[in-house]
C-alpha cells in the first residue's frame, strides 16, 4: 500500500493496523521516497528494522546502511530532500 503526500508534512508511522471483518491486517513500513535536487532517493526499511539509503545518482547504485528504526530516525527528510511517499507491506 502506498501513500503519497507531496507538499505536505506528516508523521510517518512504522506500522498500522486495519480491521477487516473479524481479521486484523498489519501493515509495516517498507520504504520512504524522497524528492529534491531534481531526482528521487529512498530509504528502504527491512523487516528487522534496518534502514538503508539509496541514491543512484551519487553512490553508483549502492545502498548505504543508516541504522535502525529504533534509532529515532526522522523519516520526513533524507539528505536535504522531503518525503513524498511511504510504501507499506502487509504481513499476515
Amino acid at each position: 500500500m502506498a501513500f503519497e503526500f507531496a507538499n505536505t508534512t506528516i508523521e510517518i508511522s512504522h506500522h498500522f493496523k486495519i480491521k477487516q471483518n473479524s481479521k486484523v491486517l498489519r501493515y509495516y513500513l517498507a520504504g520512504v521516497i524522497y524528492f529534491g535536487h531534481d531526482h528521487f532517493t529512498a530509504n528502504i526499511i527491512k523487516l528487522d528494522g534496518q534502514v538503508w539509503y539509496y541514491d543512484g545518482m551519487t553512490n553508483g547504485g549502492r545502498m548505504k546502511f543508516m541504522g535502525s528504526l529504533t534509532d529515532c530516525f526522522d523519516l520526513k527528510k533524507a539528505d536535504g530532500k522531503r518525503a513524498t511517499a511511504a510504501i507499506y507491506i502487509l504481513l499476515e
